[in-house]
């Protein structure tokens, strides 16, 4: 019965060490050790995080991800090859190809003027005709 009581007690010291506390200790340790190196050596600043990245680097990331993940999804919905079968993105490429048969097209006002427009004389054949001398026979 003291037997299983005292390993209880070694087991709860064991777990008392990884205590919160301790862990900080230890990470000032390790600054420590940091501060003690070799001179010439540059030192690592107290707000350091570790990050060796620029910080354009971070706002490039974002946008890339802000820009590249719609194309991708944009490409596998209208452009990509999914077969002839009737797949789940039958509906938005149809819905787009109505959008550019209206938008592509005239409508009916517009194909009326377009056909009552009468043709305009072309400059270059009115410039032709005058320059050919007339074949007028002169006695």
């Amino acid at each position: 019965m003291f037997g299983s009581c005292s390993s209880a007690v070694r087991s709860s010291q064991r777990f008392r060490r990884f205590t919160p506390a301790n862990l900080t200790q230890r990470t000032y340790a390790s600054e420590r050790t940091l501060r003690n190196r070799l001179p010439g050596v540059p030192q690592a600043k107290k707000d350091d995080d570790g990050d060796f990245r620029p910080p354009w680097v971070y706002s490039t990331s974002r946008i890339l991800t802000y820009t590249l993940i719609p194309t991708a999804f944009l490409y596998c919905i209208f452009i990509a090859d999914w077969g002839e079968r009737e797949h789940v993105f039958m509906p938005p490429r149809r819905w787009l190809e109505r959008q550019k048969a209206v938008f592509f097209s005239l409508s009916p006002d517009e194909a009326v003027l377009v056909q009552a427009k009468p043709p305009q004389p072309d400059s270059q054949s009115s410039i032709k005709e005058e320059a050919v001398p007339s074949s007028s026979p002169t006695s």
